[in-house]
């Protein structure tokens, strides 16, 4: 029994919304793609149904919902044996999975994107997990193995060619650098600190002038988000404002709940730094407003703590007691999830380094095309 043609309409269309930045229409567009592809039991629609799905809902912040369809489709695409579209689906998972904080999973996620890419030779595939592994170490305070590894794969993306990824690596070494940053000054690391300072202003002026060549609005309000918090953790309050504002207004404005978030509270920090306590009230209280049951722990914990800050600032301690209880509460309970451990890491990069040691030099004996783009 074929398909209606209105069902690979709904797919295109859903595809094309990925380029074009428009998620809400083209999340229920594959969904309806995927429901009507398995009834006719036509799977390799249903998969790239699945996949086109996993996509928008990652970009929506509905990260629950795009990590369990993340798992659909890895096993449709299993099936199927299809191993470019697997690597795929397991780096979007990977990066879910990090934004939940499970750490662990999107760790392990990530390593198994990395061994399916080199095996089959998928350059693409490769340098983006590469790029996540970067970026878990430095989530997991591992920074200079996750600086090292987001550097080689922004060499790599440029070698390539491949903006998408040139813009991704940029990002994560922006994010990595901010932690790095304030890990370093906690750690008294002074002298460190303010060279890690200098990196991230490098990156972020590359960051903004990537937003402003790029036409995806996910992409770009990530840019801007995150050069925003570059340059406002280096000392350039005034100058981070700008892409700060552009890119919560841009997220909220399209729907982008999970970036709007994160933009907002750079946002209302650079404000409170800026001793303009009114208006970041304000916004602060428009983003715990439009907080979610099911947002990532990380944002919930710090719009409480920043609540409390403005609590705090504004007179009123009752308010901000409750509020940074209840942050508390919230921080233990993430905290309970067991740590991964010091020596996995060490195993991770080992296995990562070596493999980038040999991964061009054994493509090249076996005719596939290394990540030197030879």
């Amino acid at each position: 029994m074929s398909l209606p043609d209105s069902v690979h309409v709904a797919l295109q269309a859903a595809r094309e919304a990925l380029t074009a930045g428009d998620h809400d229409l083209a999340a229920e567009q594959a969904a309806e793609a995927t429901r009507v592809a398995e009834a006719h039991a036509d799977p390799d629609v249903a998969a790239h149904a699945r996949s086109v799905r996993l996509q928008h809902l990652y970009a929506l912040g509905r990260y629950g919902e795009a990590l369990l369809e993340g798992r659909r489709a890895l096993q449709a695409w299993q099936g199927l044996q299809q191993p470019e579209e697997q690597a795929q689906v397991l780096c979007v998972m990977s990066a879910t999975a990090s934004e939940l904080d499970l750490d662990h999973e999107a760790l392990s996620i990530a390593h198994q994107a990395f061994d399916l890419a080199r095996r089959h030779g998928l350059a693409a595939s490769m340098i983006h997990a590469l790029a996540l592994l970067g970026t878990l170490h430095g989530r997991l305070e591992d920074h200079e193995t996750g600086e090292r590894l987001l550097l080689q794969s922004l060499s790599r993306a440029r070698e390539h060619h491949d903006a998408v990824a040139v813009m991704r690596s940029v990002n994560a070494l922006l994010s990595l650098l901010v932690a790095a940053h304030a890990w370093q000054l906690r750690e008294g690391l002074d002298e460190v600190a303010a060279a890690t300072a200098r990196r991230m202003q490098h990156h972020a002026r590359t960051a903004l002038a990537l937003a402003d060549q790029h036409g995806h609005t996910y992409r770009r309000a990530v840019l801007r988000s995150n050069a925003g918090a570059a340059l406002a953790v280096a000392g350039h309050l005034g100058e981070a404002q700008a892409p700060l504002l552009q890119s919560w207004r841009e997220a909220a404005g399209e729907g982008l709940h999970a970036v709007a978030l994160k933009s907002g509270l750079r946002l209302v920090n650079c404000q409170l730094q800026r001793g303009e306590l009114e208006t970041a009230a304000a916004l602060c209280a428009e983003l715990m407003q439009a907080l979610r049951p099911d947002d990532p722990p990380t944002a919930q914990i710090e719009l409480r703590e920043m609540s409390a800050r403005i609590a705090a600032a504004q007179g009123d301690k009752l308010q901000a007691m409750a509020l940074s209880e209840v942050a508390a509460g919230l921080r233990q309970q993430r905290d309970l999830r067991p740590p991964v451990p010091r020596q996995t890491l060490e195993d991770s990069a080992t296995k990562i380094i070596d493999a980038l040691a040999n991964i061009d030099r054994d493509w090249a004996e076996s005719g596939l095309t290394g990540l030197t783009g030879h």
